[in-house]
């Protein structure tokens, strides 16, 4: 697993070479892993785009300021303040009239052109200088800062000024990315961060801190690691405030490489465990976290962490830090011990979303004792000794699990401590009575109000994914459950024995279901008898089960129990999981019945914005032709028109009238991903109304307008001053009314979801000529009136820009 984006479907090491193979690989469409003469890289380290063309040369499209600045190329004119000195004009024409110093060799232009050393020498410069200008600037304080679900990092804003320059970065930065300056091609600021994200920049800045996540010394993957950051004496503090990021660690067990602006203070979070860092001004800061002890520092550069203490026979984990912390604290016996209170939240070791009515343990002084968290997944007014060691666990099979620990501080007071429970991935074996494997052979698993249909593969086994603690059921497919089992920390395998008529029936469904190719989500009742022929299967109709309370982490005699409040999924629904920073997780995707869509804000908040029945039309092409054998899932918006979140921050107002100039349309109609990204757009607006045209009618027809169908593009009215669209439609040619900076954060909004295509005018009906009332669209006629937008592009291109992923009913969102 990489954390940088491919570029020209070619995935870059995250170092700094790699960083400039990947800029070479954007600019010129080189691949720099290939030899100067390849055929690929023959043009590109040549390309010479004289003016008008803008005039930029080479593998990195450098024009003469740029040279200019990493010492290779002078011009014959003086500096000026003049707006319009020559000196500005050849430096903006690139026209190349000027003389090169002979740095490194370089002689003519002819020389820099001929292979990359010197390519890569200037453009080695030239970031250095970039890097420069932020810091000089303080605009590396920003590095973190998420916007427009992007996030700020030293190679993303180093790549945005080598686009468009060192000013209109700090233009974007400043205005929480709302000024998003674009380059001749129309790429944005945003859109190179966004690209370019995540390198290690190396000797750009010598601050860094580098994070690994250990099991027992070895690496793991896929963990989350909580990074939050606060700098108080910045320039920008105001702007920026605490910042919160969570990265998940790749197959070498570690993040994207951590900047921040010396001094600032760094908290590391995995598994409940932190530690508080502070951003040296020019150190390598290495810090290991095993998440079966805790994290310490090493490295040369780095003063060695506490070591933890060997195993000592009869003596627990928690005994031993005692007996540690004892022996290390001596000196301080004479202070008076303080009693702390706090409070304690339980939260998902993936989505860090707390547990409500969680009954867990905590072992403290030697003696455990029973607590539960509230309908908000938090217990308040815990109380204990400053300095104290609190082990939390959760039931095993014969003894408690324990899940965490941390030594009470008197900053805790009054605070709530999260406790990550961790999420334990191991397989499933199916044996039978012989203890031989179950083969091939479908299952159900019941696991927090889901049920979940899993197929054994050729050695028997299921692969899972369960929080620790938890009480899962295995059973038929369907619907009878055989047996409950606890999810344990550190097992890998956890063998399951059916006798020989639970294998029998399962045999007999599992013929079933290949004979008569139902998906594996349906559940089957089928009529079994084994003294009769067996009738027909028949397939019960997957209908919206009614929201309950499920017991989803039960067992009795005072083990934990979770209470969660849930839809228990169906087979026949799909499931969009909208996030704020522009990711859809499409969840069941081949469901037909019904599309379901849940919002999670940027505070960890969750909000379903409904559920309602898909509409399957034929897919159709220009004209409305039908494309034969493709179907398109359409969703009717009427049944999505409005939400509110609580505190009434969030949310959207959305009405569609039913005739456009006196005609009927009821274009109400917008395919599933359609939808998706257009609710994510308007939940991270914050509350709006919104007032359009439409998308297309519901056999999936583009009506009063030949480009939308498929439920693929729609009209809105352009929003205004003072919220005066919602009584009547906003002219881009009536500025009073045009409230353009809000019109532009819902383009960008939008882009975040997907969509490419925004066309926007400045002239009034049947005027011809005239341009695009906002940055990012295309100007067309007879659009002063209302935004058109379309054409997220198909799956493929989703996924491929990192919008879209599938998961399964098993993946926890």
């Amino acid at each position: 697993m990489s954390f940088v984006k491919p570029v020209n479907k070619v995935t870059y090491p995250s170092d700094r070479q790699g960083f400039f193979y990947a800029l070479s690989s954007r600019e010129t469409s080189s691949d720099l892993n290939k030899p100067d003469n390849h055929r690929i890289n023959i043009a590109p380290q040549k390309v010479n785009n004289q003016p008008p063309n803008r005039g930029y040369i080479g593998y990195f499209q450098v024009g003469e300021a740029a040279l200019y600045d990493a010492g290779f190329f002078t011009v014959p004119y003086a500096f000026s303040t003049k707006k319009n000195s020559s000196f500005q004009k050849a430096i903006t024409n690139n026209d190349w009239v000027g003389s090169w110093t002979g740095k490194d060799g370089v002689n003519s232009k002819a020389d820099y052109l001929n292979g990359r050393r010197h390519q890569l020498s200037a453009i080695n410069i030239l970031v250095n200088k970039n890097c420069s200008y932020i810091r000089n600037d303080n605009i590396n304080e920003f590095y973190g800062k998420v916007m427009n679900g992007v996030e700020l990092t030293e190679s993303g804003c180093i790549a945005a000024s080598h686009l468009v320059g060192f000013g209109s970065l700090k233009k974007y930065a400043l205005s929480n990315g709302k000024t998003n300056i674009k380059d001749g091609n129309n790429t944005s600021v945003q859109d190179y961060m966004d690209l370019l994200n995540y390198y290690d920049m190396e000797s750009c800045c010598n601050r860094k801190i580098y994070i690994t996540v250990k099991d027992n010394n070895s690496p793991i993957a896929g963990i989350d690691v909580n990074i939050e950051s606060e700098y108080k004496e910045g320039r920008y503090y105001s702007k920026i405030g605490k910042i919160d990021n969570t990265y998940t660690t790749n197959t070498e067990g570690k993040i994207p490489v951590i900047v921040r602006h010396p001094g600032a203070v760094v908290k590391v979070t995995v598994n409940g465990k932190s530690q508080t860092i502070v951003q040296k001004s020019s150190r390598t800061q290495n810090y290991t976290i095993d998440i079966t002890g805790s994290i310490k520092a090493t490295g040369k550069l780095d003063k060695p962490g506490t070591p933890q203490p060997r195993p000592v026979l009869n003596k627990s984990p928690q005994d031993q830090r005692n007996e540690l912390k004892s022996k290390s604290s001596a000196q301080l016996a004479s202070k008076e011990p303080k009693d702390v209170t706090f409070n304690l939240s339980i939260t998902e070791g993936d989505t860090k979303k707390p547990i409500t009515n969680m009954r867990y343990y905590l072992v403290y002084k030697g003696n455990s004792k029973e607590h539960r968290t509230n309908n908000e997944g938090v217990e308040s007014n815990i109380k204990a000794t400053a300095g104290e060691d609190i082990e939390i666990c959760v039931a095993g099979k014969d003894d408690l699990q324990a899940i965490g620990h941390f030594t009470v501080s008197n900053n805790y007071e009054g605070k709530t401590i999260k406790v990550s429970l961790p999420v334990e991935c191991f397989k499933l074996k199916v044996i039978d009575s012989e203890r031989s494997a179950v083969k091939n052979t479908y299952f159900m698993i019941f696991y927090r109000g889901r049920q979940i249909v899993k197929k054994t593969n050729s050695q028997g086994f299921v692969n899972l994914k369960m929080l620790v603690g938890f009480v899962y059921g295995f059973g038929q497919t369907n619907g009878t459950e055989l047996v409950k089992v606890r999810c344990l920390k550190g097992i890998n395998e956890q063998p399951i024995k059916i006798n020989g008529s639970a294998k029998a029936t399962a045999l007999r469904i599992n013929i079933m279901r290949d004979k008569l190719g139902f998906n594996p989500n349906d559940r089957l009742t089928p009529n079994i008898n084994s003294n009769t022929k067996s009738s027909k299967p028949s397939k019960v109709e997957s209908k919206p089960v009614a929201t309950k309370k499920v017991e989803s982490n039960t067992q009795t005699k005072g083990n934990p129990i979770t209470s969660v409040t849930t839809s228990q999924p169906t087979s026949d629904t799909t499931r969009y999981h909208i996030y704020h920073n522009g990711k859809i997780k499409r969840q069941n995707i081949n469901a037909t019945g019904y599309a379901e869509f849940i919002y999670y804000d940027e505070n960890g908040g969750k909000h379903n914005l409904g559920k309602s029945k898909y509409i399957p039309v034929d897919r159709l092409g220009p004209g409305n032709a039908p494309v034969e054998g493709s179907k398109v899932y359409l969703v009717d918006q009427r049944q999505h028109p409005y939400y509110i979140s609580p505190d009434k921050k969030l949310g959207y107002k959305w009405q569609i009238p039913e005739k456009i100039q006196g005609k009927i349309r009821r274009r109400y109609y917008l395919n599933g991903l359609t939808m998706a990204g257009a609710l994510g757009t308007l939940m991270k607006m914050g509350y709006q109304e919104y007032h359009g045209t439409g998308w297309s009618n519901r056999k999936g027809q583009s009506v009063g307008s030949s480009t939308h169908r498929n439920g693929e593009a729609g009209d809105f009215r352009y929003l205004g001053v003072n919220n005066v669209h919602r009584t009547n439609s906003v002219h881009t040619t009536e500025p009073d009314k045009f409230d353009k900076s809000e019109n532009q954060r819902w383009i960008n909004i939008f882009k975040t979801f997907g969509f490419q295509t925004f066309y926007t005018g400045t002239k009034p009906t049947r005027q011809q000529g005239g341009s695009a009332a906002l940055k990012g669209t295309k100007f067309s006629k007879n659009h002063h009136h209302h935004l058109h937008l379309g054409n997220q592009g198909s799956v493929a291109s989703l996924k491929s820009r990192g919008i879209l992923e599938d998961i399964n009913y098993e993946t926890l969102t």
